[in-house]
């Protein structure tokens, strides 16, 4: 008897999935997807991100409901976050349901390439994998997060104090005083 069954098709799909970030660190990423899950077990409900650049990906389960199904604060306002950067509102977010391969999603797709930083802290599970925990959102060109934004704040602080926190274990470039202009102004948000 044998474990699995046996496709000759599998032989002709890749198995790699990609270079997943190892490292805590700040990383100027894109959404690439946006899904949301629902728990088989309880009332629980993520938006599941991947996030990419150029070499690296991390997916990040924001889980905004919990068990009970009560909203989780934290996550609601980390969301309202994502949803500010992408120049979008939670309430304009609609939700398309795909089936590929027999698999049904959840997709969001107005969160979908759109450019985001990402705070994300890395731990290893006990499988060996890599579990990415998103702390914060930022706008990568100016390095500002949302609030540092509506306040008008003419530095990143944000930015540098988890670059310090990582000690630097991204961005090769160093983290300096001087802020670029940010792409961001006030009349292109709709709330």
């Amino acid at each position: 008897m044998a474990l699995w069954d046996y496709d000759e098709n599998d032989l002709l799909e890749d198995t790699t999935s990609g270079n997943y970030i190892s490292k805590s660190g700040c990383y100027d990423m894109q959404i690439e997807s946006a899904e949301l899950i629902n728990s088989t077990e309880s009332k629980a409900q993520a938006i599941v991100l991947i996030l990419s650049n150029d070499t690296e990906k991390a997916r990040v389960s924001l889980w905004f409901r919990g068990k009970n199904g009560e909203t989780v604060d934290f996550v609601k306002r980390l969301l309202n976050h994502v949803c500010f950067l992408a120049k979008t509102k939670a309430s304009d977010l609609e939700i398309k349901t795909m089936t590929e391969d027999n698999k049904r999603r959840v997709v969001i797709p107005k969160l979908a390439n759109k450019s985001i930083g990402a705070f994300i802290k890395v731990k290893v599970n006990d499988q060996g994998n890599y579990d990415h925990i998103l702390e914060g959102v930022y706008e990568p060109k100016s390095k500002k997060t949302a609030k540092e934004i509506k306040e008008n704040s003419s530095d990143c602080f944000k930015y540098k104090q988890m670059y310090k926190k990582y000690n630097g274990a991204t961005e090769e470039k160093q983290v300096n005083s001087k802020v670029e202009q940010s792409d961001f102004m006030d009349d292109e948000f709709p709330f």
